[in-house]
């Protein structure tokens, strides 16, 4: 009889706004290095840590976060926090999850920032008991730096962490706004998404 194999799934939060081809990328070297199954798109809705985004509609960044990753094989947009009242908190995404995949092992995947200050985020030994973090890191010396938190981590809380070298675009999410703005094109966004962005005159002041 075969072993029933663990399903592994890896979660990928974000404002997304927009997405471009570096989350693109990201999420699918990921889902190749990590060897996941099925990976968890989810838009956040009001982001604890960024208190003042809203540069675009929750529905508009959904949207347009379905069209960038629908050419990834396995990857699926979940709107589970944009339904949430409040702000977006990790630990509740995964304590949903959790209930809704019982028997499956979750990777969060976040860039170098967000891991560095992952000991300080609410309810964050639940988080590290829970989930396997999985850093990206843009450079050697920045991969460096990453495993020896990861190092930290474990020693302090136990908690078994990845690091993944990952390229990053030459651009970020307000450097692409802040161009759309101008009414420029930005090479760092798929067509269909910029095509949405068009009809929906989004970022135009």
């Amino acid at each position: 009889m075969a072993e029933n194999k663990e399903m592994r799934i890896g979660i990928y939060g974000g404002t997304f706004d927009p997405p471009h081809y570096g989350h693109v990328v990201a999420a699918a070297e990921a889902m190749r290095k990590l060897s996941l199954d099925r990976l968890l798109v989810i838009p956040a809705k009001t982001p604890p840590h960024k208190p003042a985004a809203g540069h675009s509609s929750a529905e508009d960044r959904f949207a347009m976060a379905e069209i960038a990753f629908r050419k990834i094989p396995g990857a699926v947009v979940s709107d589970m926090e944009l339904l949430r009242e409040g702000p977006s908190y990790t630990a509740d995404t995964l304590e949903e999850l959790s209930h809704q995949y019982p028997d499956a092992r979750f990777y969060l995947l976040m860039g170098a920032d967000m891991f560095l200050s992952l000991q300080s985020w609410r309810r964050s030994e639940e988080i590290l008991s829970e989930c396997t973090p999985v850093a990206f890191a843009r450079d050697e010396g920045q991969y460096d730096e990453l495993v020896r938190h990861a190092g930290f981590l474990m020693e302090r809380y136990g908690a078994h962490c990845e690091v993944i070298e990952n390229h990053a675009l030459p651009a970020s999410s307000s450097e692409i706004r802040e161009a759309l703005r101008r009414g420029e094109k930005s090479e760092f966004l798929q067509d269909g998404v910029l095509e949405y962005i068009g009809s929906r005159h989004l970022y135009r002041d």
